[in-house]
């Protein structure tokens, strides 16, 4: 009797986490949980809610027909790179975000991580974007990838974040940044007494501070282009 009255319990948790069909979801109160006196006449079956008399059956085949179809399609790569060292990536500033795949592979890059210390990476990818010297265009299209700045190894993210700044990789005065779901429009604003050259945000709760351009960030020079390519985050 212990086994079924738990069984049924651990159902209904699985179905009211799920949020799919739930009472809690359409407004309803839960019944309270059966009481050590039930008996199995009185527990429901697992198939209550699919019978045809009941009035949520419908919503309950519409959910799984999604569960279903969700299912059924293919496999996102991911990042297993990436989520190999994501313990390690708390340590390069950024926003926490799951991927549907790496931006698209620059084997350039993977140069800098024959270099056998941290150190070493930071120093060789400074020297190599002052070899731009003003071509900002130029060094945007060596260091992002699909608009990105990303790359899957920490000691490489930490040193793209630490050398590269939106006014070293921009010569237009308005750009737009994505973070996560959040598009921001950005301004130059050139060096004066106490700052230097910078962009600011032009709108959203930083409207008027200075913008970075962070681990997982994505760049581009209108809102449209960020908005009409769908995210790989």
């Amino acid at each position: 009797m212990r086994e079924l009255i738990g069984s049924t319990i651990l159902v209904a948790l699985v179905l009211a986490l799920s949020g799919c069909g739930s009472e809690e979801a359409s407004g309803e109160t839960t019944d309270a949980a059966p009481s050590a006196t039930t008996t199995a006449a009185d527990v429901p079956s697992a198939t209550a809610t699919a019978d045809a008399e009941d009035p949520k059956a419908e919503a309950w085949a519409a959910c799984q027909t999604e569960i279903d179809a969700v299912k059924a399609k293919p496999a996102l790569p991911g990042t297993p790179r990436f989520e190999a060292q994501r313990v390690h990536m708390v340590r390069v500033r950024g926003k926490s975000m799951l991927w549907r795949r790496p931006p698209e592979e620059r084997p350039e890059h993977d140069a800098f991580l024959k270099k056998k210390t941290a150190v070493k990476v930071v120093r060789a990818l400074r020297a190599k974007l002052r070899k731009f010297k003003s071509r900002n265009k130029e060094r945007r299209e060596y260091i992002l990838r699909e608009g990105y700045l990303w790359h899957h190894d920490v000691r490489l993210a930490l040193a793209i974040v630490e050398q590269v700044s939106l006014p070293k990789i921009f010569d237009e005065k308005t750009v737009y940044l994505q973070r996560g779901v959040d598009i921001w429009k950005l301004e130059w604003r050139p060096r004066d007494k106490l700052h230097h050259e910078r962009f600011v945000y032009m709108e959203g709760p930083f409207e008027g501070e200075k913008a970075e351009v962070l681990l997982g960030d994505r760049v581009a020079l209108t809102r449209e282009e960020l908005e009409r390519t769908p995210p790989l985050h």
